[in-house]
């Protein structure tokens, strides 16, 4: 608004210049007269469509960041695959090794899934 406003008052004062030598011109008055209730009526609506938006921002808040949190966490797990990828597997503790290598990855997971369940609900 503020940046506009330069813009309408000078379209104000063109057209109350554009009176002073037409004096008569009903057309010319009712758009500035209805420019003028257009304006005031955006300037009092401003306040809400600001506090809504800003509301409406606040309730995507936390969706966005638990979809960042999950985001971080599958490149994590992509990264360990793939620097597990050419790995020779020579035992069975190798094996194990990396199997638990993973459920703790899993189980961390699991553990900010609970804490933030609500959130991962709402995404769903």
């Amino acid at each position: 608004m503020e940046n506009q406003q330069p813009a309408k008052t000078k379209l104000t004062t063109l057209g109350n210049q554009l009176l002073r030598v037409r004096p008569g011109d009903t057309v010319l008055q009712t758009r500035l007269d209805d420019l003028e209730k257009r304006w005031l009526h955006l300037v009092a609506e401003l306040p809400h469509s600001e506090e809504q938006l800003h509301r409406a921002q606040m309730d995507l808040l936390p969706s966005r960041q638990a979809l960042n949190e999950l985001m971080l966490w599958l490149e994590g797990i992509e990264s360990a695959l793939r620097e597990d990828l050419g790995k020779v597997l020579g035992s069975t503790m190798d094996v194990q090794i990396m199997l638990q290598k993973y459920r703790v990855c899993i189980k961390i997971h699991k553990n900010s899934v609970q804490s933030d369940k609500s959130i991962y609900e709402m995404l769903d």
